[in-house]
């Protein structure tokens, strides 16, 4: 598969803005992310799953797309100024669908209940 930044931005369903960078968003055939700086490398690599923004210097990456079914969630941020991936784990049981965050915390819809998680320091 060609990895090139022209057929990256070709097959890539959504473009999101970050200041001076840009996300690129596939859906299809599996979904992937890449963070492209200023100068038009890449300051992520493509990476398997759903980018969400938190804020203008920060991603979540979902592993897999947000459903309404109950599922284990494996969640990352990442860092757009520098393309840092951390790990934050597994969101269990939740609806993907249902979630919602901001920059410390992120709640979703499980069963019959709320979770929250949270993934920062509390300011």
């Amino acid at each position: 598969m060609d990895t090139s930044r022209a057929a990256l931005l070709r097959r890539a369903d959504q473009l999101v803005p970050f200041g001076e960078r840009v996300l690129a968003q596939r859906t299809y055939p599996e979904p992937a992310a890449t963070l492209f700086g200023p100068d038009g490398r890449r300051v992520l690599a493509e990476r398997p799953g759903v980018a969400v923004r938190v804020d203008a210097g920060n991603l979540l990456v979902f592993a897999d797309p947000l459903t309404s079914g109950e599922d284990d969630r494996s969640v990352a941020g990442v860092g757009v100024e520098s393309g840092k991936v951390v790990e934050l784990g597994q969101l269990t049981d939740v609806r993907g669908e249902s979630c919602s965050w901001n920059t410390s915390r992120i709640a979703c819809g499980a069963a019959k209940e709320f979770v929250l998680h949270r993934f920062a320091p509390a300011e």
